[in-house]
């Protein structure tokens, strides 16, 4: 047998020795890290010892023993292992926002699944791999590469992959302790999800993070070995610092390291107050943050020195350094995806996706790309500095990489004020709450939106400016938007609707993390930096007028409505931006409207009047900026109706569309309040149609969407020439009509000819209701159906004079609240009732709108948790919506008496024939209890009281005798010209009407005594 080669010796060494680990931590705190730079106060010897895997991996020629290396345990009691940091989920993963950051990106990449479909995290996917273990798929792709194992390389991506995000879990998990004590989350002593800390097993989070950084390692300056902390020195090495040369990503490490465990033990100290605890945690999530964007440098340079060799700026000994390129790619860019996604895709594709065979031009610009985006990794170019090729090589073609300035220019507006970039940056703080909300991610999602992650103020002592301070903090007595929104929503409705949104509660519990997404960020844009936006404007007008030349609160304001993200050109990204200036440039391109250079006109002068307002202010002329910041209160209201327009649309040619519904609700949410103040019928058109959640959205349709948004067009002068939807055509009409209460145009047949004799000739229509008998047959068809979705389907239909519209289409319930003296009782005492809700203008029942009250009660039916019921389902139907239809045509007849040139149009239908199309259907024995119709149902119930009772009195005779008497009546009427005459008959008409509604009620008394 040949003598075992001395590497694989001390490999099989080191594997033996670990095999005589102790199983779980002995509570006597490991050896000084680093020298004695860094003191543990628990046991992680265990975790230092995965530095010493890391080595044994890169010395193993085999990769069957490299895997047996990846897969060692260190501590049988906590199941440590290289394998491990990847793929087994810890309680509190997802408190780390980078972690979730990542995998989205990836998801989202070439390599994962999330490019043309949407799904839950469970189901989201890298390398045909769960996503959460992305960085095991990464690690076992290079284990089982074509070309061979590398153990370097191999080595090397574990580090990056596994290690390296283990670290920055393992700071984010101290942060959630601290928060977790500051909140008093405190069972027994002990915080859930966490192990005691006077549990001999306790490890203290920070000691973990220090241990995966510095590992064994021991000098402080040495270069050498397998740490994380040795790797970020080799990468020092190579780059030089311009402006700070001391500078060290290791030191800021180290000193942040120290500073979270000294906060750490602070923070779970019994003797710390409550506010303490508080203040500690937010500090605490702060130097996280911080400590990670340290971390992120070594990973920056890495990738810049890989892509460096390719180029021929350097030279390498590495083998496979393509693969080094792929994987500093996977591991550094994919925070970009969240501020900048089209270019995050650019760099994918030319770092990752053609990686193997690198197109150098690509590469080049992928490199000027990368340095541009800094921010958004939350380095900055002295932190990464200069690489030596590049100041040994001046043609290397790298750009000189310059970091955005304070004063930073936005689609051509310049700023006087430091203010612009970090109010800019409030953008990506948006996109980071909503990809953490898509993730999953909740609680991280709403520690990002109160604490803050992007925006800084270095007047603050940790330095954050949150979303939520923004939320909360209107002070401009003059901000009448702000007032308007309280009077109509409550004070809090901001910061509520963001919250819920977040956490998935009250209206948002039952919505998928991704259109809770959509109304997160939706209200943030729409609502929230709108109110701002106006607030902070008029505050700039206020020191104007004391004097003040200072323009700080007018570019805060316009950094709120543009953003970063739509950069220093004039009319913004093409491809990016995330608030309201990239909601018109949205607009303009779907309906290619934007004018000669490409961009939207609204903002082109909303551009001028902010730039113009910034001029005067600094000129002192104060009124002349506050007419600019009313020209721009008047642009943006166009912006918002114009977005009212498209989602009418898109909810129009499909309801059903989850994302579109809450972009419906919000967009119409945000502006109602403002809309009420010119016409209360207006905005009740648009709460109605989109402004409610959990109900069929547009039940008017379209029209009557835009007829409103004219109204308010006109009443506000808004420019028509602005809009890109179809608001002001001169054709637009309402769906329901002008002043007329009652909708003439039915829409069933309108043919002359008049349906054959219902109920074996004892009732003789006058005209065509054959649409309306049909609903008996849809009714049986229900009745009989087998399974749900079959039943649904029918019942479902959007067709005018389906079973649905009889409860939802306003031809059949807009004139109902005017005529039928049943149909607002019920609204009244429903709204009155324990499922009622809502205040005298937005009336619900059960979270709907109360005019809605048939279909709800039908929905609820349809979806009960304990499964469908045919029987119960069509007799639901039955007793609400025929019902109360049937009731709305008797009492339509008495309105029609009065006004009868309402009778006139060509496709009018007698109105006492359809309640009795309603009553009878397609009935035909008078004697018969069978079928689908009111009037066998009715025959089903009288037959079984009548055996208790002996009582002769029959309902349907009563009813069909009405029936008959009102279309005599009716007739006479409209054959009358002499308006007493028509008065008259009128009045008889609402007599029958009333005796017909009563007897129609008795049997729905004897339905109910007898179910009792």
């Amino acid at each position: 047998m040949a003598p075992m080669p001395t590497t694989l010796w001390a490999a099989s060494s080191l594997f033996l020795s670990f095999l005589r680990l102790p199983c779980g931590a002995l509570g006597a705190a490991s050896e000084p890290l680093l020298g004695g730079e860094y003191v543990p106060t628990t046991d992680v010897g265990y975790i230092t010892d995965l530095t010493e895997l890391l080595d044994a991996i890169e010395q193993s020629t085999d990769s069957s023993k490299g895997l047996e290396f990846y897969k060692k345990v260190t501590d049988l009691a906590s199941s440590t292992s290289l394998e491990h940091l990847s793929t087994v989920r810890t309680p509190h993963e997802r408190a780390n926002p980078l972690s979730s950051i990542l995998k989205y990106a990836l998801y989202r990449s070439d390599n994962g699944n999330g490019n043309e479909i949407h799904v839950s995290r469970d189901g989201m996917e890298f390398l045909d791999k769960p996503i959460d273990s992305y960085g095991d798929s990464i690690v076992i792709a290079e284990f089982n590469k074509r070309s061979g194992y590398n153990p370097v390389l191999t080595a090397e991506t574990i580090r990056a992959t596994n290690v390296w995000m283990g670290t920055a879990n393992a700071l984010y998990e101290g942060v959630a302790l601290c928060k977790a004590e500051s909140n008093g989350e405190l069972v027994d002593g002990t915080v859930p999800g966490f192990v005691s800390i006077d549990d001999p097993n306790y490890v203290d989070p920070i000691d973990k993070a220090a241990a995966m950084w510095i590992g064994t390692h021991e000098n402080k300056t040495s270069m050498e070995g397998e740490s994380l902390y040795a790797w970020a020195n080799r990468m020092d090495t190579i780059y030089f610092h311009i402006d700070d040369p001391s500078f060290s990503a290791n030191d800021e490490i180290l000193g942040g390291l120290k500073e979270l465990k000294s906060d750490l033990a602070t923070c779970v100290d019994v003797g710390t107050s409550q506010d303490d605890k508080v203040e500690m945690a937010y500090k605490m999530r702060v130097f996280a943050d911080d400590v990670v964007k340290y971390m992120t440098v070594p990973l920056v340079q890495s990738l810049i020195s890989s892509m460096a060799a390719i180029l021929g700026f350097t030279t390498t000994d590495l083998k496979d350094i393509e693969d080094y390129v792929i994987l500093y790619a996977l591991v550094t860019l994919s925070p970009i995806e969240v501020c900048d996604s089209s270019s995050y895709d650019d760099m994918y594709a030319t770092l990752v996706t053609k990686g193997k065979s690198p197109d150098l031009d690509d590469f080049r610009n992928a490199l000027n790309l990368l340095q541009s985006l800094y921010i958004c990794l939350g380095v900055t170019c002295n932190q990464v500095g200069v690489p030596l090729f590049a100041k040994d090589n001046p043609n290397s073609s790298i750009s000189d990489c310059v970091d955005p300035p304070d004063k930073i220019n936005l689609v051509g507006y310049t700023p006087t004020s430091d203010a612009m970039l970090q109010s800019a940056l409030v953008d990506l703080d948006v996109r980071t709450i909503g990809t953490l909300i898509e993730m999953e991610a909740f609680q991280t999602a709403f520690d990002v939106y109160s604490m803050g992650r992007f925006t800084r103020d270095d007047d603050n002592d940790y330095g954050y400016v949150s979303v939520k301070d923004t939320a909360i903090d209107y002070t401009n007595v003059d901000n009448m938007i702000a007032q308007d929104f309280a009077n109509q929503f409550g004070k809090n409705f901001v910061d509520d609707t963001i919250t819920a949104s977040i956490m998935g509660t009250d209206d948002y519990s039952d919505m998928s993390p991704r259109a809770r997404r959509v109304i997160a960020e939706a209200t943030m844009v729409l609502i929230l930096l709108h109110q701002y936006a106006i607030d902070a404007m008029l505050t700039g007008i206020d020191y104007c007028n004391k004097g003040d030349q200072d323009t700080y609160w007018w570019d805060d304001a316009v950094a709120s409505l543009i953003g970063w993200a739509e950069g220093t050109d004039a009319g913004g990204s093409t491809s990016n931006g995330y608030l309201f200036y990239n909601i018109a440039q949205y607009l303009c391109r779907v309906s290619g409207t934007c004018n000669i250079a490409g961009d939207s006109e609204v903002n082109r002068q909303m551009m001028v009047a902010l730039t113009e307002g910034k001029n005067d202010l600094l000129a002192l002329k104060c009124d002349s900026a506050e007419t600019y910041m009313k020209d721009v209160e008047v642009l943006l209201d166009t912006i918002l109706v114009d977005l009212v327009a498209y989602y009418a649309e898109q909810l129009d040619d499909d309801p059903s569309d989850e994302n579109n519904v809450a972009h419906g609700y919000i967009v119409a949410t945000s502006l109602i309040p403002i809309m009420e103040k010119v016409s209360q019928e207006a905005a009740n058109s648009i709460q109605l149609n989109m402004g409610k959640l959990g109900v069929t959205p547009m039940v008017d349709g379209k029209n009557v969407v835009l007829f409103a948004l004219k109204t308010y067009v006109s009443a506000q002068n808004i420019n028509c020439d602005l809009l890109t939807r179809d608001i002001c055509s001169a054709s637009l009409q309402s769906d329901v009509g002008g002043d007329e209460i009652f909708p003439i145009i039915d829409s069933g047949n309108d043919s002359q000819e008049s349906s054959a004799g219902l109920l074996s000739d004892q009732y003789i229509p006058t005209s065509n209701i054959d649409h309306i008998l049909n609903l008996t047959d849809q009714l049986e068809a229900i009745e009989s159906a087998s399974d749900y979705s079959t039943a649904f389907d029918i019942y479902n239909s959007d067709d005018p004079g389906s079973l649905k519209s009889l409860s939802t289409d306003s031809l059949y319930t807009a004139g109902s609240f005017n005529t039928n003296p049943l149909y607002p009782i019920y609204m009244y005492a429903l709204w009155q009732s324990a499922n009622g809700d809502g205040i005298m203008d937005n009336k619900e029942f059960d979270d709907s709108p109360v005019g809605l009250f048939g279909h709800t009660i039908i929905m609820d039916e349809f979806d009960k948790k304990s499964g469908f019921n045919a029987q119960l389902t069509a007799e639901t139907i039955r007793a609400t919506n025929m019902w109360m239809a049937a009731t709305n045509a008797l009492y339509a007849g008495v309105h029609i008496c009065s006004n009868s040139e309402l009778a006139d149009e060509p496709s009018y239908v007698n109105s006492i024939d359809k309640a009795a199309a309603f009553w009878i259907g397609t009935h035909k024995d008078p004697d018969s209890s069978e079928g689908g119709s009111l009037y066998a149902w009715s025959n089903r119930i009288d037959e079984k009281f009548a055996e208790l009772s002996g009582s002769d009195f029959d309902a349907n005779v009563k009813i069909l005798e009405g029936l008959n008497a009102m279309q005599s009546e009716f007739a006479d009427c409209l054959g009358s010209s002499n308006a007493t005459e028509k008065e008259d008959m009128a009045y008889k008409m609402r007599v029958h009407a009333d005796d017909v509604a009563r007897y129609m009620t008795v049997p729905l008394a004897q339905s109910l005594i007898h179910s009792l």
